[in-house]
């Protein structure tokens, strides 16, 4: 089996409902050679140690180095980029710089507090989007006063912020959008891929964890492409507002 038709088979068969729009035009898949990565999963935690790589994200990049699928649609004799889904190279996974503001949100009930950024380590997972970027945030389980090498990878441990050492292999999701401000996606790589994919990547999709909400391009585009996921999208807008009003009334 190619890769193409693997990650169609994985990816809820994605590529093949795009394909069968008549609007459709270039629905083109690339992904890198995972043929060595199990190496650089080691290479990569003695580097970033005490952080680990969740295991989802290790079967992943174990079948696809990174993955870029895009589509076009025609529309007056024109090619129209519509959607973008991306995964970054694994040697793109790389630390990034912890700042801005966390905001929360209430698609996710279960999110009771925010993270202290102070406490916090990111690695990029999705850059170059058209509205922000998505990382996977390392947080919690801080450990104060612990020695260079003292760990449970004494030969790599690296000090975060001032000695502080972090130790989670269970990063959640979060996106950053252009103004530095941090919004809570979900809480896990699997969990992510899915969002995207049942986007189909459309551009904007992730301002949907925004206050503002979805631009009307992308509204439009959902609907014609992605309906029902439109309009899960839309129902969890209406809770948001009417949470933040019941809130105010308080």
């Amino acid at each position: 089996m190619d890769r193409r038709t693997h990650f169609d088979t994985i990816a809820l068969s994605c590529i093949t409902y795009l394909e069968s729009f008549p609007e459709c035009r270039e629905v083109l898949f690339q992904c890198g050679d995972p043929a060595s990565i199990s190496v650089e999963f080691e290479a990569w935690e003695r580097k970033h140690a005490p952080c680990r790589l969740p295991r989802d994200l290790k079967e992943f990049y174990s079948m696809f180095n990174g993955i870029s699928l895009s589509w076009h649609v025609e529309a007056d004799e024109r090619l129209l980029s519509i959607g973008s889904i991306k995964i970054n190279h694994f040697e793109q996974i790389k630390k990034t710089p912890v700042e801005g503001i966390l905001l929360s949100n209430a698609w996710h009930d279960h999110i009771t507090g925010l993270p202290d950024l102070r406490h916090c380590v990111a690695f990029s997972l999705v850059t170059s989007c058209e509205v922000g970027d998505i990382v996977l945030l390392y947080k919690d389980c801080v450990i104060d006063n612990v020695q260079h090498g003292s760990g449970p990878n004494p030969a790599a441990d690296n000090d975060f912020n001032g000695g502080r050492h972090y130790y989670s292999d269970k990063p959640t999701v979060w996106f950053i959008d252009l103004s530095a401000r941090w919004h809570y996606v979900c809480g896990s790589f699997t969990h992510y891929l899915r969002l995207e994919v049942t986007h189909l990547g459309i551009y904007g999709w992730q301002l949907v964890f925004t206050p503002e909400g979805l631009q009307h391009d992308t509204e439009q585009w959902m609907n014609l492409f992605c309906k029902e996921r439109l309009l899960i999208d839309l129902h969890g807008r209406h809770k948001l507002l009417l949470r933040n009003e019941m809130d105010r009334l308080k």
